[in-house]
């Protein structure tokens, strides 16, 4: 089993906690009762996969739950948002069309539950811009790609949900940073760089990338970055490819390679490790 596999299981040892599986229960029910397909992303999807499947650490918790839905419209869309506010346990952002908050009788904190549409609502370009004024604006080229290759990942013999793969969250991750320049978001590149050898793909390093490894001086985790860019090379098609590398100019790699080593120290200057990081990353996607 690797981070690339299309069925991945959680540990018993390292299972959801309770409010967690709850939601994700909830959500595959409604969805899958209105043949709406869907994928689980963001930081809870790194986790489950990371955390949860593989052991690594995970070091930013959080309550957030993000789910991506393929819709063919808005209507679709707001016929979604309808499943969830028909229940007593959910409740609609006054202000963000997107964001929900869960909270059953028994808890003592509300879980915030963020629906992304894509698919057939996106412009030519990937973006799409949200009702009622069109003013918010969002970039999901990279969704349709992740979708295709998110993982199946077994909860418990009763629950299994499809989650966006490890490569899939990277790009998804870096156009987020694209967008908005997040700390959170360099925080999760930072995490796949490091933990995706980790995550189940020594046997494939040693067996697929013998000369990657021998470059590197057998430190696997440079050679599990390279890795990495050549899975998100497979799961995206030339249009995603593009898109990126129009706007991963060198100032923004650059810019990118000094916010993640922030992240790493605040007592040394970690750039020429993290730009090495990045750096096998792209080798790995090659051109862009």
């Amino acid at each position: 089993m690797n981070a690339f596999s299309n069925r991945l299981s959680v540990n018993p040892e390292r299972p959801v906690d309770p409010v967690t599986r709850r939601v994700l229960n909830l959500i595959d029910q409604l969805l899958r009762g209105a043949q709406i397909a869907y994928m689980l992303v963001g930081a809870t999807a790194r986790d489950l996969i990371l955390h949860h499947v593989f052991g690594e650490r995970v070091t930013r918790a959080t309550y957030d739950l993000d789910f991506a839905v393929l819709v063919d419209s808005w209507e679709q869309f707001s016929y979604v948002k309808q499943l969830l506010v028909s229940r007593p346990d959910f409740r609609e952002d006054s202000k963000q069309i997107q964001r929900f908050y869960y909270k059953n009788e028994n808890a003592t904190f509300e879980t915030i539950v963020d629906i992304i549409p894509f698919g057939h609502l996106e412009s030519t370009t990937g973006m799409i811009a949200w009702p009622p004024n069109s003013d918010v604006l969002m970039n999901v080229v990279a969704f349709s790609d992740a979708y295709k290759s998110a993982a199946t990942v077994e909860l418990d013999a009763e629950l299994s949900i499809p989650v966006t793969s490890l490569a899939g969250l990277m790009i998804l991750k870096l156009f987020a940073w694209l967008d908005r320049h997040e700390n959170r978001d360099v925080q999760d590149i930072r995490k796949l760089l490091e933990t995706y050898t980790g995550a189940g793909n020594v046997e494939r390093l040693y067996e697929q990338e013998e000369e990657q490894l021998e470059r590197d001086e057998f430190d696997t985790t440079l050679s599990g970055a390279f890795l990495l860019g050549k899975d998100v090379r497979r799961i995206t098609d030339e249009k995603v490819r593009h898109e990126l590398g129009t706007l991963l100019t060198d100032d923004a790699r650059s810019n990118l390679a000094t916010q993640i080593a922030r992240t790493m120290s605040i007592l040394e200057d970690r750039t020429e490790h993290a730009a090495t990081l990045l750096s096998h990353f792209f080798d790995g996607l090659g051109s862009l």
